[in-house]
Formats: C-alpha cells, sequence, structure tokens
C-alpha cells in the first residue's frame, strides 16, 4: 500500500497546495531523516538515493522551509550560502562582499566566502569545495568571465552567477546552465560620455585594467561615435586594478606632456591612484581635469570630493540574486533559466565640470 494514497498536500496561504516533507519521504518510499539529507546534500546516502528524492522534489514542487530562529536558542537556522569572488582588496568586492553578508544575516543565515584569487581552476576548485564539503545550500559566483562561469561544474546546491558584464548577448540558444544577472556597464558609460562631451570636453582619456576590457572597449566605441576617436597615448592600461596602478598610469600620463581634460576609469580605485597623481602635478580636480570613476563606492578624494562614478547597483544586484538562489533552493521546479540584466547610471557628483575654458575644441 503507498502511503502517499492517504496523503493530501497542506494549502499554503495563497490556496496553492504545498508538499510537506513527511509526504515527500512516502512519495520516495523512505523515512523523513534521509529525505532531510537528501535536501542537505549529506553524504550519509548515496548519490543515487539523494538523486532520486531531488527529482520527486522537483517533479512535485517541495519548497524548502527555513525555520526562524528563536530568541532563547541564537544560532544559524537560516540558509548556508557559498559566494565565489576574485579581489576582496578592491573597494568593490569589498562593498558587494559586505552586502551579501549583511543580507544573509538577515536572514538568519551564513555567508562562506571564497577568494579565487584570479584562478579558473581554483574557482572550479571552490565550487566543488563549497558543494561537497561544506554541504551549502546555494552557491553564487561573482568572479570571472561569461566563459569562466558557463564552466563551472554541475552542482547539487543550486548556483547563480552575478556577472559583471552585459552577457545576454553572448548566450546562445538558451542552453547557458545556471540562472545568473548580467550588469551592463553601457548604459551608465554612455550617460557619462554624454555627460563630459556636452560639458566641451575633447581630450578625454581612459585609464583601465586587463580585465575590465569590456569597458574599455564600450567607451573607445561611444567616443568615436561622438566625432571624438582617442587621442594617442590617452589609452593606458594596466594589469591591477589598484590605486597603485591608477597613480603610476596617470603620472606617465602626464609626465609625457599630456593633457586631458577628463578622464574616465575602469574603477573607482584606479580613480583615486590617478587624483594623487593629478593633484602631484599642481592640477585640480575638476577645474583642470574631470575624473570619472566605475562601481559607485562612494570615495572621497584627497580633496575632500566625491568621486563621480557609474553605479552599478549593489543592492539591487545583492537583492535579485538571492531572491534568484532561494526560489532554487525552495522548490526548483522552474526548470527555466532565469536571467537579468541589471541597468547602470552615471552619477556626476564633485570631481567633474566644465573643460577648462582654453580646452581646444
Amino acid at each position: 500500500m503507498l502511503i502517499t494514497a492517504r496523503l493530501r498536500p497542506r494549502p499554503s496561504k495563497g490556496g496553492t497546495e504545498l508538499l510537506t516533507l513527511r509526504q515527500l519521504a512516502g512519495l520516495a518510499g523512505v523515512s523523513t531523516s534521509t529525505v532531510s539529507k537528501a535536501l542537505n546534500n549529506s553524504p550519509d546516502i548515496s548519490a543515487e538515493t539523494r538523486d532520486q528524492i531531488l527529482e520527486l522534489a522537483t517533479r512535485h514542487g517541495y519548497q524548502r522551509k527555513f525555520r526562524k530562529k528563536s530568541a532563547a536558542k541564537p544560532g544559524i537556522s537560516g540558509p548556508k550560502i557559498g559566494l565565489i569572488y576574485s579581489d576582496v582588496v578592491s573597494r568593490y568586492y569589498s562593498k558587494l562582499i559586505q552586502a551579501y553578508n549583511v543580507k544573509l544575516g538577515a536572514m538568519d543565515g551564513v555567508l562562506l566566502a571564497c577568494d579565487a584569487q584570479f584562478s579558473p581552476e581554483r574557482a572550479i576548485e571552490l565550487c566543488n569545495y563549497l558543494d561537497q564539503q561544506c554541504h551549502v545550500d546555494g552557491i553564487i559566483s561573482i568572479y570571472g568571465s561569461l566563459e569562466l562561469f558557463a564552466s563551472l561544474p554541475r552542482t547539487r546546491a543550486p548556483l547563480v552567477g552575478s556577472l559583471g558584464i552585459n552577457a545576454l548577448d553572448a548566450l546562445v540558444n538558451g542552453s547557458f546552465p545556471y540562472d545568473y544577472i548580467c550588469v551592463n556597464a553601457k548604459t551608465g558609460l554612455s550617460q557619462a560620455v554624454d555627460f563630459l562631451v556636452r560639458n566641451g570636453h575633447r581630450r578625454i582619456a581612459f585609464l583601465g585594467e586587463t580585465r575590465s576590457r569590456i569597458r574599455q572597449d564600450i567607451v573607445v566605441d561611444l567616443l568615436e561615435q561622438a566625432g571624438l576617436p582617442l587621442q594617442p597615448g590617452y589609452l593606458r592600461v594596466t594589469e591591477h586594478r589598484f590605486e597603485e596602478a591608477g597613480y603610476e598610469t596617470m603620472h606617465a600620463l602626464l609626465e609625457e606632456g599630456l593633457r586631458p581634460t577628463a578622464v574616465l576609469c575602469g574603477y573607482d580605485d584606479i580613480a583615486v591612484g590617478a587624483s594623487k597623481a593629478i593633484f602631484e602635478a599642481g592640477l585640480r580636480i575638476p577645474e583642470d581635469i574631470s575624473l570619472i570613476g566605475y562601481d559607485n563606492t562612494r570615495v572621497r578624494l584627497y580633496n575632500q570630493r566625491m568621486l563621480a562614478s557609474v553605479n552599478s547597483f549593489v543592492e539591487d544586484q545583492v537583492r535579485i540574486v538571492m531572491a534568484m538562489l532561494m526560489k532554487r533552493i525552495s522548490g526548483p521546479s522552474d526548470r527555466v533559466i532565469q536571467n537579468v540584466s541589471l541597468q547602470t547610471a552615471f552619477l556626476p557628483y564633485e570631481t567633474v565640470g566644465p573643460a577648462p575654458a582654453n580646452e581646444n575644441r
């Protein structure tokens, strides 16, 4: 006799019938503890049994619930989420990781953040480690290119990507295996270039980093469309995104006798370093040189002015990614891959202004 023949799913508040853990165990013909082990990726059961239980959970729309933490029994009762990143030193990644930490804390969960150290091989190893050794409920990757993200191994725990590029056009026929969010750099950079052009800037430089090639290409294309192709020497690319790299690059540009009236940077960190070189040269920001960063980490320069920047909306990224991930954790019944393109926006804070009066037009 099938136990499930006598069980009826309990209705949710909205009227939708929800499968209970006991009913799922009846469907699978196993104990509730075995179902719990399968849902938590426990190594105490066979992979075959775990796959069968998860398949039934998906087919019947089982929604996993996290218990609320009792005030009398403090501890972690929410989801355990793994996060793979590439560079905690930069202001942007520090801000992003902190935002995820705050979000998980509010859910009584825990964040296991792992540094891939710019290594695709290490990113893959960390993905397997979080899934098989840490038994996380879900994994978020905020590291690497589209190609690397697509190459990450299939994991038992749901995986969601947060890509700092607009990769939607690069995905073919919906074959991408994971949910993801892409940050569209073009909208914000287009607004930044338009602001500079409208304010009379003609000698515009770009300071980037080898891993921000997409932002560089966007700026180059936008300036060409505006009839202001980058002049020789005004495009500089460094191996790192740190302040020191920005300082050295800007210092070298000025030492060569080049004098842009505006400088766009691929990261806020690079912009901060560039500002130091500008000040050391006896120049003012923005009166002599307008300066723009990227990621809106809300940093003030040495003259205490707020750096103008392209906002990548960290809080929105975290909110959307966590919603995607929790949907997969609670009940991965929808096999359709979710994707969101998040637009950026230029924020003209205190380091931008009109081109100097003696600017050659």
